[in-house]
C-alpha cells in the first residue's frame, strides 16, 4: 500500500463514512477509490486537492514529501506547487526540468523563511 493509500484509508475510517458514500461525494467509482487505497493508482493533483478539502485536511497530510515540512505563512501555496511538481516528476513528465525547479524553489523558500525569521 502506498503512503497516499494508507492516509486515505485512515481518513475514511476515522470519518466513519463508507467508501460508497465517499465515492458518491467525490464523484468517482468505487473501483477507482479502491485502486487509490491499495496503491495501484495515484490520483491526479486536482483529485488530491478535492479529497483533502472534503476531509478537511491539508494536502501535506496525503503527501509523504511534506509530512515533516516546517510550515510558514505561505505553506498552502508552497504545498500546491511542490505537490504538483513532485507528482509530475513521479510520472516522468519533463523530470529533469521539474527536479531543477523543485531545487530552485526549495532554495528560494528556505532563504525566504530564514529572512522572515531574522526580520521577526
Amino acid at each position: 500500500m502506498s503512503y497516499f493509500g494508507n492516509k486515505l484509508k485512515l481518513v475514511i475510517r476515522n470519518s466513519g463514512m463508507k467508501q460508497v458514500d465517499v465515492c458518491r461525494e467525490l464523484g468517482i467509482s468505487q473501483s477507482r477509490l479502491s485502486s487509490y487505497v491499495v496503491g495501484t493508482r495515484e490520483p491526479d493533483f486536482e483529485l488530491i486537492c478535492k479529497i483533502a478539502s472534503y476531509f478537511g485536511k491539508p494536502i501535506s497530510y496525503f503527501s509523504e514529501h511534506y509530512s515533516k515540512m516546517k510550515t510558514y505563512e505561505y505553506v498552502s501555496d508552497r504545498e500546491k506547487i511542490f505537490t504538483a511538481l513532485r507528482l509530475m516528476a513521479a510520472r516522468n513528465q519533463n523530470r529533469a526540468i521539474i527536479e531543477g525547479l523543485i531545487e530552485l524553489l526549495e532554495q528560494h523558500l528556505c532563504n525566504k523563511g530564514a529572512e522572515d525569521e531574522t526580520n521577526a
